[in-house]
């Protein structure tokens, strides 16, 4: 049966102190021992760590304060609280002792009331310390998420805003082309009929070789083929132009509520559009889509997850390789979507921890570690998952919602009778 009550290590060259504490906190604590600075070390790396540990100054060795340096020194156990035990009551000792780490000096012989006390504050104050170093974590978690969501959201805004500002002007030049298409077909006609007089007329007429010239001049029927090439090819970049924008709308969502049932292909193949410039050097883009019913869920936030999926997986391969993207149907209530790279992979040691906020392999500067944590946080509260497998050569991201939307708070405040 496991011990589950608080450890303490004592720590002393003599076996009759050490008898003497033992005796004192063994009705209280689960109790260890060690009889020098070296064997202190070893039993303080050992799980589970003790949770204070009480250390004689003057040994043989290793002197109490040099272990206490070293168990700061070590990540391992830097946070265990140590007290110092000795019979110098010389206050410099005091300073000394706690510059070394001790968070408390205590004079031999000590008073068996005396010491449960200390030890019972110096376990409140690590647990206190504990406390607020979790809670200083899930702060700065919950910070990073929603800057990385507010980031994402100004990129959406942004990207609507570019939308809007360039479907004007392109409106403008689309209707323009039309009409200059229609003109030019006018002006062709009437051409082809100053073509056909030119038969009637003496081939002697001055105005007749005049005009002759000019067209041999100007190259005439050149003009006439590379003006209609010119009009089709503005034609077809006015088009590029505005499929990016009708892109952008797509992958922004903004006009959009935020529940909705969406084409999860429309938005995946707006948000490659979206990041063609930053994969199409690095890798091929391979599509195998299944047969998928609209999903409800907010699209803009299901595009940002590939959107992040699909640039993580270039910036995995080294050279050049390919990305898959596939999706099917599970059965007729769920849906996945995996997107796989042939890249260098992710090391089993890292696989546990890349959805973990802040964790990132990439250089220091080149990534938040925010990315996958936020993906990881809005598949949740879509009541769906996220996973991954990888290996040298074959990294797969699969992700699976649930077709229709489920309210789990509405649903339990209902059932509550709420």
């Amino acid at each position: 049966m496991t011990d589950e009550r608080k450890r303490v290590l004592i720590v002393d060259d003599s076996a009759d102190d050490i008898h003497v504490l033992m005796e004192n906190l063994k009705q209280d604590y689960a109790v260890l021992a060690a009889s020098s600075g070296e064997k202190a070390l070893v039993l303080a790396s050992k799980k589970p760590q003790p949770d204070v540990i009480l250390m004689d100054v003057m040994m043989p060795g290793m002197n109490g304060y040099e272990t206490c340096r070293s168990l700061k020194e070590n990540p391992e156990t830097r946070n265990i609280d140590v007290i110092f035990v000795s019979a110098n009551d010389s206050p410099d000792e005091k300073i000394v002792g706690y510059e070394a780490g001790g968070c408390d000096y205590l004079i031999k012989p000590v008073q068996a009331g005396e010491l449960s006390q200390k030890i019972k504050l110096a376990i409140q104050n690590q647990e206190v310390l504990e406390d607020s170093a979790q809670t200083h974590e899930q702060l700065e978690e919950a910070q990073g998420q929603l800057l990385q969501s507010e980031k994402m959201a100004a990129i959406g805004q942004l990207a609507a805003g570019v939308a809007h500002e360039i479907n004007n002007p392109v409106g403008y030049i689309n209707s323009n082309i039309s009409s200059l298409r229609d003109y030019v077909q006018d002006l062709f006609r009437v051409l082809d009929a100053y073509a056909q007089m030119e038969t009637s007329v003496t081939d002697t007429d001055q105005s007749l070789l005049q005009l002759r010239a000019i067209k041999q001049q100007v190259d005439f029927d050149y003009l006439k083929q590379d003006i209609v090439d010119l009009i089709r090819e503005s034609q077809e970049g006015v088009d590029r132009v505005r499929k990016i924008v009708q892109d952008l709308k797509d992958f922004s969502h903004v006009d959009e509520i935020e529940w909705q049932w969406a084409d999860l292909h429309k938005g995946m193949d707006s948000t490659l559009n979206i990041v063609h410039n930053e994969i199409k050097y690095k890798a091929e883009v391979v599509k195998e889509y299944g047969e998928l019913p609209k999903v409800e869920c907010i699209a803009s936030q299901i595009n940002q997850i590939v959107m992040n999926l699909l640039v993580n997986a270039a910036h995995a391969i080294e050279k050049r390789g390919t990305i898959q993207i596939s999706t099917g149907v599970e059965d007729e209530n769920w849906v996945w979507i995996s997107i796989g790279d042939d890249g260098k992979g992710i090391g089993q040691k890292n696989l546990k921890k890349i959805f973990n906020p802040f964790f990132t392999t990439k250089p220091v500067g080149k990534g938040t570690g925010l990315g996958l944590s936020l993906a990881h946080s809005i598949i949740e509260k879509h009541n769906g998952k996220i996973s991954v497998e990888s290996e040298p050569g074959n990294t797969v991201f699969t992700i699976r919602l649930p077709v229709k939307h489920v309210d789990e708070q509405a649903e339990a405040e209902l059932g509550a009778g709420v």
